[in-house]
């Protein structure tokens, strides 16, 4: 694939959510990686919110917020592709519904990237 321009195009790909041990605690984890052959590096951040259900009201929560959070904010540095994972532990009274992953990168040659994905434990 090449873009118009040189710039890079990036895709979240294999995202997962699985139980853990613990009540209530859950590790997901996704792998990002470069549409565009021989871009170079892509560099940049990742950022992780749940967004779900507290008391039947619609609430989103940064990871950081959340008890129990494992890297809310993740770096990004690959060539090719890049396996992110991190591990969260939500409140008795939130009902996570999704999870969205935003790709902040450091240059303006690489499209930001935002998905929303269903909370769907394997």
């Amino acid at each position: 694939m090449v873009r118009e321009g040189g710039g890079g195009i990036l895709q979240l790909r294999d995202f997962k959510i699985v139980k853990m041990g613990t009540p209530r605690k859950f590790r997901y984890s996704f792998t990002i990686r470069q549409l565009v052959q021989d871009f170079g590096e892509s560099i940049g951040a990742i950022e992780v919110q749940v967004i779900g259900k507290r008391d039947g009201e619609e609430t989103d929560s940064a990871l950081d917020k959340l008890a129990g959070y494992n890297r809310l904010r993740h770096k990004m540095k690959f060539k090719h592709f890049q396996k992110v994972q991190g591990s969260i532990k939500v409140p008795d009274d939130f009902k996570p519904e999704k999870l969205v992953v935003e790709v902040k990168p450091e240059t303006d040659k690489i499209i930001p990237v935002k998905e929303t994905f269903p909370w769907s434990l394997e």
